[in-house]
Order: structure tokens, then C-alpha cells, then sequence
């Protein structure tokens, strides 16, 4: 650890602008939320941009240099211009989002709602130009696929979308193991992970199919994926159910 900054509130999520070297930090509030813009050079807070909801997951837009801000119980996206760090829009989603991700092919942000949809906004345009219908159960985490132009969507039971991105449809349904927790894309090896929190394994997919090819058991309750491409290895994390620490094992 090179050094610490503290943010006022709750720190709940980070976002990283690759163009302007900065990080946000959305620290939650009773009722609204603070983004906080740190300089990721000096390790210093250069603002805050006061958002009137609560944002619990940011995603980056680098084509277009904008941070997109989900706010759950609002049931809104807030667009913030990655040089003013200013909002630029508001955007309505479906009911309670849940995720979000990029589709760095078309320069599109998926947001997953609660009731089932997934909210397809043009970046270009800061527009929603589609509601995708991914099934009756809550989906839970998002992954873009540039392998294959797909997106990947997990509900909380046991069922991953396959959204077909070039026509904004579903082409396929995928079942994994119980309550689907996090989705990581292996572009080396075109694989996609997806964790499952319930069956205590890691279920591995061909991302150019969606057929799954392996079941891996990790343990405890996975929770976080993620690839490192350079050492060629995905670490997983775990969380204990009735527990509260926490450990990582790599695949």
C-alpha cells in the first residue's frame, strides 16, 4: 500500500478514466451520493459532484471520455463528462438497476433492472434506444464480450442471458449453478467465468458459444472474478455465508 485518501461518507464504488488518469468514488448518503474525483497522479481528491440519488455502480465510456452513474433505488443513470467531471444528462432506466457494462464495439452501457430487462443506452447520443428482455428472475451482474460482440447477463437463480448485441436480442439461455454472482471475460482464451455464490463453484464458458466446458469448486460462496491476462490466471473471491472474512484463490 502506497498511501491512503480518505472520502467523506461511505465509499461504495471506484471507476477508473483511463484518458484523464482519474478515479471516482461514489460514497453513498441516506438519500443521495457524492462522486468523488480523485487525481490518480497526486493521490488527492481534486472535487465532488453531488448526484441526487444513490450511485452504486459507475461504468467508463473512453470513446466518448463519460462516466455513467447507476443509481439503484432512483431507477436512473446519471452521465457525467469525464473532463468537467459536470453531469451532462439523466437517463431513465427500468425499476432498481442492478448493473452496468460497456459495450467498447458499438459504444453502448447495458443496465441491468430488476424486473427482468436491460436498458441499452447509445453513448453517442446519451439516448436509450432499446429494453431487452432477459427472463423473469432479477439479473444480477453484466459482461461485455468484444470476442464475439455478445452480452452476457446473470439473474440471481440460475440462468445466464446471451444478448446478442449487434441486434439487441436474446439468442441464447445458459444454466449454471445457483445464484450467479459475477461474470469475467478471459479474451486470451475466449472464455467467460461465472461464479456461483450458492453451488460453491466456478463455472466456465466458450464465449463464442455459451456452452459451458467446466465446473470448477473454489469453496465458499465466490463472490468477485477477475482476469489477469498478463500471468494468465482469474482470481475469485470468496465470501463466507455466516462469516465475515473474506479470501482469494486463483484458476
Amino acid at each position: 500500500m502506497t498511501g491512503t485518501i480518505v472520502v467523506p461518507g461511505r465509499p461504495y464504488t471506484l471507476c477508473y478514466n483511463s484518458r484523464e488518469n482519474k478515479v471516482y468514488c461514489a460514497s453513498l448518503g441516506d438519500t443521495d451520493s457524492s462522486v468523488f474525483v480523485l487525481d490518480a497522479a497526486a493521490d488527492t481528491i481534486l472535487r465532488a459532484a453531488s448526484l441526487t440519488q444513490a450511485v452504486n455502480s459507475m461504468c467508463y465510456d473512453p470513446r466518448d471520455n463519460k462516466v455513467y452513474c447507476r443509481g439503484y433505488r432512483s431507477g436512473r443513470i446519471t452521465v457525467l463528462d469525464g473532463s468537467s467531471d459536470t453531469a451532462i444528462c439523466v437517463l431513465q432506466a427500468g425499476p432498481h438497476p442492478t448493473a452496468l457494462c460497456y459495450d467498447s464495439t458499438a459504444s453502448r452501457v447495458y443496465c441491468a433492472n430488476e424486473d427482468g430487462t436491460v436498458t441499452v443506452v447509445d453513448c453517442q447520443g446519451d439516448s436509450v434506444v432499446k429494453s431487452v428482455y432477459v427472463g423473469p428472475n432479477c439479473p444480477q451482474t453484466l459482461c461485455y464480450s468484444d470476442v464475439n460482440n455478445f452480452v452476457y447477463s446473470a439473474d440471481w437463480l440460475s440462468d445466464v442471458a446471451v444478448v446478442d448485441a449487434s441486434t439487441n436480442t436474446v439468442v441464447a439461455h445458459v444454466p449454471v449453478g445457483g445464484k450467479p454472482s459475477a461474470l469475467c471475460l478471459d479474451r486470451r482464451r475466449g472464455k467467460l467465468y461465472c461464479a456461483c455464490y450458492l453451488s460453491d463453484s466456478v463455472y466456465v464458458m466458450k464465449a463464442s458459444t455459451g456452452w459451458v466446458v467446466k465446473v470448477i469448486p473454489v469453496g465458499n460462496a465466490p463472490s468477485a472474478l477477475c482476469c489477469d491476462s498478463t500471468n494468465d490466471k482469474v482470481y475469485c473471491g470468496q465470501r463466507q455465508r455466516w462469516e465475515c472474512n473474506s479470501h482469494f484463490v486463483h484458476i
